[in-house]
């Protein structure tokens, strides 16, 4: 190695040792630690348990006196790596032991799930619920409802709908019987991504309408246009309404102008304007 031969006992900087813990270089490992005098921190273990580096967090764990954080607990955990995970926790119980709920919520297998529940018994694993249905893992979520006593609510099927898990907002509203609420459909958050609602305007084809009105009253165009697409007769003459209600000019006048197919009564619309007020939609309606 063109290393050992010119620069032996030269004094590297520990990131030097962590990046090449990060990258499995296992013999660089070695050599830096043996010949170039490189102290071993926290930091490699966390970086070789995130990559997977099984060969390396071993040899770490055997022959150096550094340590590792919750870090390396919470990638192995992400990553479903029960191998790294095992030496982890032979070496460092201690880290295990302190690991909050922020590092225990990386979990995103049944399989780390259920060696949490062996090897930290006393975790309150229910409580990671919320952070599972936001990540959109089906059979984690289930898991922790038949094994750790984990209950379902129905601010979770809106958490799935906005984070566009559909496969996720099936399993809550076919399977578990959670119902779907129309407040659910007010947030910002729902973007372009329209798996989940468009699995919810399938399932039951009232909704499409509905989400028509709130996204009108909440101005967001884009979605007022895909349901027109997608699901036609959505957008009605109630969905112009909302959006003069909401005092929402520009949708009104996206309403009229873009969406076509649709028998407006402007003349009622311009009546609710003015009763509440909205000059400016008048004219956009005139």
């Amino acid at each position: 190695m063109w290393l050992r031969s010119r620069m032996a006992g030269v004094e590297w900087p520990p990131a030097v040792m962590d990046w090449a813990a990060a990258s499995g270089c296992l013999d660089l490992v070695v050599w830096l630690h043996k010949t170039a005098a490189c102290r071993c921190t926290a930091d490699a273990v966390d970086r070789a348990a995130s990559n997977g580096h099984l060969h390396v967090v071993e040899w770490l764990a055997a022959n150096t006196a550094g340590g590792c954080s919750g870090s390396a607990f919470g990638a192995a955990l992400a990553n479903g790596d029960i191998a790294v995970l095992d030496v982890l926790r032979q070496r460092w119980p201690s880290v295990l032991a302190a690991l909050d709920e922020a590092a225990l919520a990386r979990a995103r297998h049944v399989s780390t799930l259920a060696w949490l529940r062996k090897h930290r018994p006393d975790a309150a694993l229910a409580r990671l619920l919320p952070h599972l249905i936001a990540s959109g893992a089906v059979e984690p979520v289930e898991w922790l409802v038949d094994h750790a006593g984990a209950r379902l609510e129905p601010a979770m099927v809106q958490t799935a709908i906005e984070m566009n898990h559909a496969a996720l907002v099936e399993w809550l509203v076919a399977r578990k019987g959670l119902a779907v609420d129309a407040g659910m459909f007010d947030s910002p958050r729902h973007g372009a991504n329209t798996d989940a609602l468009a699995w919810v305007a399938r399932h039951d084809s009232r909704w499409a309408g509905v989400m028509a009105d709130r996204f009108a009253a909440t101005g967001c165009e884009p979605l007022v246009e895909w349901l027109h697409v997608r699901f036609r007769r959505s957008v009605t003459q109630s969905t112009l309404e909302a959006a003069v209600r909401a005092f929402k000019h520009r949708m009104v006048e996206f309403v009229v102008d873009r969406i076509d197919g649709v028998e407006w009564d402007l003349d009622r619309a311009r009546q609710l304007a003015m009763a509440v007020g909205d000059h400016s939609a008048v004219q956009i309606i005139d």
